[in-house]
């Protein structure tokens, strides 16, 4: 008998009607006699049914957890070789071909990326500074120096006190058309820049991390300013500065598809017996034990990178996107275990109700 089976004959099964019908009839037959048909009548009242089948009700085997920490282990394992050879699958995709917007000609990854507009800032951890987060409406001074040597008031052509990224992106790559076009065109320069530096170690900063980036006026630099970013210039500078401990990695994205992939394969070959509900809920809960086992996992290979004084050990980082799969999940079950139990004390008080009126009409 399955859980949910076992559950509805404990809590409202035939025979815990049965007890009920029979205490309500001897009491009754004081005065008079039950008829089969008040009988009847009080079982179909006492029937909770419906509203038990709204319950959903799973929990994880021994066998289930076991996968759980294989799958973990497994995802953190893959993650650690993604990372170790980031620097090849880098090398790959400059291999690759692809249309320069700007002259429509066919030309390799590296030749078309040599000049990007992203690394304008150039130096340790450039990327949590300025231009990698995927923000286009960050601004940098009109004075600010390119590696080439020009400014960016000179690329631009005209006379401004700062420019947006969209708006050197849409001069430097030469980007014209309808909406569309442009938008298309820009999706593809991000793709082709972000795609190199998100399967290596140093991966990329968080999403639109560099609104906290200030620029200082100095002249000392190549590009005649320095930054400062709050957020990664903060108590994590030194932690971040080589284990890069809050960017994201090609091998946090590769992680979380995995585990995807490997809790609702696993739930549909072994668990064929729940229905829908039932099997999405049991991912969930899958969900939260291998995350949370693939972040145990990564952060003992950074608790290495530590005892090896700030030597980076492929693999080892906070994995953020597994932690908000962690979180979400984690609320998930939460909500489900309210309404579970909202619907328990509905049947609850709906059944003592029943119970009393007909127990008052006995006496």
């Amino acid at each position: 008998m399955g859980a949910m089976q076992t559950f509805k004959a404990a809590v409202c099964g035939p025979s815990a009607m049965k007890s009920y019908a029979d205490i309500i009839a001897e009491r009754r037959q004081i005065k008079s006699k039950l008829s089969l048909q008040q009988i009847e009548d009080l079982q179909i009242r006492l029937n909770f049914d419906e509203e038990l089948n709204k319950i959903i009700l799973t929990e994880l085997s021994r066998g289930d957890i076991a996968a759980c920490a294989m799958f973990g282990i497994l995802t953190a394992f893959i993650a650690q070789t993604l990372d170790r050879n980031g620097k090849a699958i880098e090398t790959f995709i400059n291999t690759l071909q692809i249309t320069d917007p700007s002259t429509g000609d066919k030309v390799s990854i590296r030749a078309f990326d040599t000049n990007n507009i992203f690394d304008i800032k150039r130096g340790t951890n450039h990327r949590e500074q300025l231009f990698h987060s995927g923000n286009l409406f960050k601004k940098a001074p009109a004075d600010f120096v390119k590696p080439d040597g020009f400014s960016l008031e000179e690329l631009m052509g005209q006379s401004k006190s700062e420019y947006s990224l969209l708006e050197i992106m849409t001069k430097h790559y030469g980007l014209n058309g309808g909406f569309l076009k442009i938008a298309r065109n820009i999706i593809k320069i991000y793709g082709v820049h972000f795609s190199k530096d998100i399967v290596t170690p140093a991966g990329l900063p968080l999403p639109f991390s560099d609104v906290f980036t200030k620029f200082t006026k100095n002249d000392s630099n190549a590009c005649g300013y320095s930054t400062s970013n709050a957020l990664y210039d903060g108590f994590l500078k030194e932690v971040n500065k080589e284990l890069h401990f809050l960017n994201v990695r090609a091998s946090d994205i590769s992680s979380a598809v995995l585990i995807g992939i490997f809790t609702k394969v696993f739930v549909k070959i072994v668990h064929p017996e729940l229905d829908k509900r039932q099997q999405k809920s049991l991912v969930s809960k899958m969900t939260v034990v291998t995350t949370a086992m693939l972040i145990i996992s990564q952060m003992l290979m950074l608790s290495a990178s530590w005892t090896k004084c700030g030597k980076v050990v492929d693999g080892g980082k906070l994995n953020l996107i597994a932690a908000q799969m962690l979180i979400a999940n984690s609320f998930k079950i939460c909500i489900e275990a309210n309404k579970n139990h909202s619907i328990l004390m509905g049947i609850y008080k709906k059944r003592q109700m029943i119970i009393e009126e007909e127990l008052l009409n006995a006496d």
